[in-house]
């Protein structure tokens, strides 16, 4: 095993590759996008990762002629994180080598030697059948995409070791998936390429001829730029968005939340968003917190305002002190309702407790929930009453989310002592259940306002709780 070197990847990279490459999905260079998907930070590019790969390779020990690429997208790599590249096998005929991520493989990458085989037919793929399948996504089921050999003056050495032509291709593929088909919301899995003599063609064609609904799996067949072969992708549920708030005001009286002035940290969406429509449908005043999610949040504002309510937003970081955050606050709230929260589902270091991943939530669900609490109180001394939405995990969770749940339980205690203590502050502490969010896509639509309105109700009458 030979561990030849490492990096990191940062959003300039991510920038230059998508110019490149012609992939911009927001998942790799929109940091508010991304929040929605895997590691709640923009992804780098499987193929980036890929090419940055055999580039080492080849600069380090050499790449014979190569006559087939196999390549396993295995874990997602985010923005930030240190990467490992571990040749594992190497022999005259074969080369298997992999891209780690704290430990864990994120790319396995297996190469066969031997040189490219005769020049490709074009009509090989004609016979294939295109799937009876209804599509998931919309784009094109087949065509041509035309790159540029420019990409491989980046990879100097796996331009060497593969062709100029080729590494173009490549960076073809990545565009194809992220952009073309599945598109928008598509993560890649594999590539199988042989390598053929006709290089000399700057475009692939393609053509998907597989989609499995049960499994939102993709396969397409692509040819050209020295390569022919298939792509693995599959389509990810889609982020789910909330109702207007026309289509919550109904639920409400007009006047019913009159006098509410809450602050909603993290109201730029899912649980957060519905509580402030709701609030502002019923009179209220919300006040919603952002950390990389402006638009988002301001799409909330512009949504209760255009319907003649009222909301304000700021930006707000908890993982950093509060108070003076929230120093020039004009109006002090009279109520908080805390939805801050990273991303749940993120990465494990594959032992059966995470302490960076403990300390992550802690930092959110306890020192940040208390945080805001007693920058409320030292604005409004007299009384205020808060939300902490824990969770049914508390008492059964899934496997792989022990120290989310335990940071749960620990800010549930803390809201024991916090009312015990605090004769000013009241804290209604509710576990709520998995709800379709962002953050849970493919659950059932449940109406997330049909679990919130009841407690926004309470919020206003904290003695019968």
């Amino acid at each position: 095993m030979n561990g030849l070197t490492s990096r990191v990847f940062d959003m300039a990279d991510q920038r230059r590759f998508a110019a490149l490459s012609g992939d911009y999905n927001p998942m790799h260079v929109d940091c508010a996008f991304a929040r929605r998907v895997a590691v709640g930070a923009p992804i780098v590019h499987g193929v980036h990762n890929l090419l940055w790969c055999v580039n080492q390779i080849a600069e380090k020990q050499g790449v014979p002629p190569v006559s087939r690429l196999r390549v396993d997208f295995d874990n997602f790599v985010a923005v930030g994180e240190s990467v490992e590249l571990v040749v594992t096998h190497a022999d005259e005929k074969h080369l298997r080598a992999e891209v780690r991520v704290r430990s864990l493989p994120a790319l396995t990458l297996a190469i066969t030697f031997g040189g490219p085989r005769p020049q490709y037919l074009r009509n090989h793929y004609d016979n294939f059948i295109s799937p009876e399948n209804v599509p998931m996504d919309e784009g094109d089921r087949e065509g041509v995409l035309a790159f540029s050999k420019g990409i491989a003056k980046t990879f100097p050495h796996a331009a060497v070791a593969l062709g100029e032509y080729r590494i173009g291709a490549l960076g073809a593929c990545t565009r194809l998936v992220g952009m073309v088909y599945p598109g928008r919301h598509s993560i890649f899995h594999k590539l199988v390429l042989d390598t053929h003599e006709d290089t000399e063609d700057a475009q692939i064609s393609y053509k998907v001829t597989d989609v499995n609904q049960l499994h939102r799996l993709v396969r397409c067949q692509v040819w050209g730029g020295g390569w022919a072969g298939t792509l693995t992708s599959t389509i990810r549920h889609r982020p789910v968005g909330q109702p207007r708030i026309a289509e919550l005001a109904p639920l409400v009286g007009r006047h019913e939340f009159a006098g509410c002035t809450p602050l909603i940290v993290g109201g730029s969406r899912g649980l957060g968003e519905v509580t402030a429509k709701l609030i502002a449908a019923g009179g209220g005043r919300p006040l919603i917190t952002y950390l990389t999610g402006e638009d988002d949040a301001q799409r909330v504002v512009d949504d209760i305002r255009q319907w003649g309510g009222s909301c304000d937003l700021r930006k707000l970081d908890v993982t950093r002190p509060i108070a003076e955050q929230l120093a020039a606050l004009e109006q002090a709230p009279n109520q908080l309702y805390y939805f801050a929260t990273p991303m749940i589902g993120g990465r494990r270091n594959g032992d059966l407790f995470d302490q960076s991943r403990f300390e992550t939530f802690t930092t959110f669900y306890v020192r940040g929930f208390y945080g805001c609490c007693l920058a409320l109180l030292d604005k409004r001394p007299t009384s205020l009453i808060a939300l902490y939405p824990s969770s049914v995990f508390v008492k059964e969770r899934p496997s792989g989310l022990t120290e989310y749940a335990m940071s749960k339980a620990a800010g549930e205690e803390l809201c024991r002592d916090m009312n015990a203590n605090v004769p000013q502050l009241h804290v209604i502490v509710d576990r709520l259940p998995r709800l379709s969010t962002d953050q849970n896509p493919g659950l059932e639509n449940v109406a997330v306002s049909d679990k919130l309105l009841p407690i926004i109700r309470r919020m206003r009458q904290p003695s019968a709780t």
